[in-house]
């Protein structure tokens, strides 16, 4: 059995016989079955947006999964369906719940230029052409469209109260952050899905519970595939993106923080927030 960790909050209960690692909290779930497969839950209410606390207690989770050596991980949503269309392409596999949502990296209808990193991972998930086209119309897809045209991506993304009139210092402390999940997601040696109620790509599910199975279906295909070959071919694929942004990620980071802080992406911020809440109130 793995040991239970108390990473966030109090560990829960395990059920016997099971191998698992918990961690129990008000923003993640990490829990490992009897296979060996993690699953993260992200649980930050009501839509699991990406502040700075979430995707530092996602990291450590991450940390914690490779520490163990898991043969493989899910991550998946709780109360609600969210995530960041970067993390799911991320991960190698998405499944995803049907419904009438949308996907996609829409940062310039906020005025901000998506970061390099995103860029250079939409690029390897879809071709050039759409994703250019995505990435300059801030364009999103319908769970369709995003079966046809983008074989793996999954929605949402950062907290727009981190992003309007935001402190600074926070504000590179989340860029970074985001850049840290990004690295223990791409270029994990572990097999790494993404099951959601929301967005994905690879595959469409019933439901949640279909969409983790399909996430564990996928992973049970490298059963009888040595883990060092697996991971040594999986990082030489997407090599050329890891090495790009290893070598610019403060540079890449301080970019972020200057498309966010300018006068113009701060108006459509604000804009975008009154919005959220002028249709929230009705």
């Amino acid at each position: 059995m793995y040991p239970v960790r108390k990473l966030f909050g109090n560990g829960r209960l395990v059920q016997s016989g099971v191998r698992a690692m918990s961690a129990k909290g008000p923003l993640v779930d990490l829990a490992v079955d009897g296979e060996g497969i993690a699953v993260l839950t992200m649980q930050r209410p009501p839509v699991n947006s990406l502040n700075l606390d979430l995707l530092q207690a996602m990291s450590s989770s991450l940390d914690e999964v490779a520490k163990n050596k898991c043969k493989g991980m899910i991550l998946t949503s709780g109360h609600a369906p969210a995530g960041g269309c970067l993390l799911a392409m991320s991960c190698e596999y998405r499944a995803m719940v049907n419904g009438k949502y949308t996907i996609g990296l829409n940062e310039t209808a906020l005025g901000i230029v998506a970061p390099n990193w995103f860029m250079h991972t939409m690029c390897n998930t879809i071709s050039q052409r759409e994703a250019e086209y995505a990435l300059t119309t801030a364009r999103m897809f319908s769970v369709d469209e995003a079966l046809k045209a983008i074989p793996k991506i999954f929605s949402a993304g950062l907290d727009l109260r981190e992003l309007y009139k935001p402190d600074p210092e926070r504000l590179i402390q989340l860029a970074r952050a985001m850049q840290a999940v990004f690295f223990k997601l791409y270029g994990s040696e572990v097999t790494t899905t993404v099951a959601i109620n929301v967005q994905m790509i690879d595959e469409i599910a019933m439901d949640k519970k279909d969409a983790i199975e399909k996430c564990k279906k996928f992973i049970r295909l490298y059963d009888n595939i040595n883990k060092k070959t697996q991971g040594a071919a999986k990082r030489q694929l997407r090599q050329s993106v890891i090495n790009y942004a290893e070598e610019n990620r403060e540079e890449d980071a301080q970019a972020l923080v200057r498309n966010i802080m300018n006068s113009h992406a701060q108006e459509q911020i604000g804009k975008y927030v009154e919005q959220l809440k002028n249709k929230k109130a009705k």
